[in-house]
């Protein structure tokens, strides 16, 4: 089993359930850019492999400077639903209807807040491209 661990900014504010805004658009906007942010942490952490894997367990640990910011780790995984989508965008994962989330941490650490990822990753699939489709329904002809 291979594990990865990525290190991404913190969330926003407006990614958590308990968000109430009079606009959608705090949220949308927030979701579009920490999905972004997510896949370019993953893609840098990856290199050039892409492990594409069918299911996986993601764990999170919440680093802070202090304990004022920690948050109900019920709620963590709801607001990090961006990153498990750029996770998918990435490549990490093939889908993430098969993924789990582990124990969620959180800890004193460092100056700036930030969210580390442990990614174990299940057994990767094969994913067959358009022209490998078009040149396997030749052939049966």
């Amino acid at each position: 089993m291979t594990t990865l661990q990525i290190t991404l900014p913190p969330m926003p504010p407006a990614l958590w359930p308990n968000f109430r805004s009079r606009s959608h658009w705090p949220r949308t906007r927030a979701i579009a850019k920490y999905r972004a942010e997510a896949m370019i942490c993953a893609l840098q952490t990856l290199g050039s492999s892409r492990p594409r894997a069918a299911s996986g367990t993601v764990t999170l640990t919440l680093c802070y400077p202090n304990r004022r910011n920690w948050h109900d780790p019920s709620n963590v995984v709801g607001a990090f639903k961006a990153g498990l989508d750029g996770f998918v965008d990435a490549g990490v994962f093939a889908d993430d209807d098969r993924v789990q989330f582990g124990p969620v941490a959180q800890v004193v650490r460092g100056e700036r807040p930030l969210v580390v990822a442990t990614v174990d990753l299940g057994p990767s699939i094969s994913v067959e491209t358009p022209m490998d489709v078009q040149t396997s329904a030749t052939r049966s002809r």
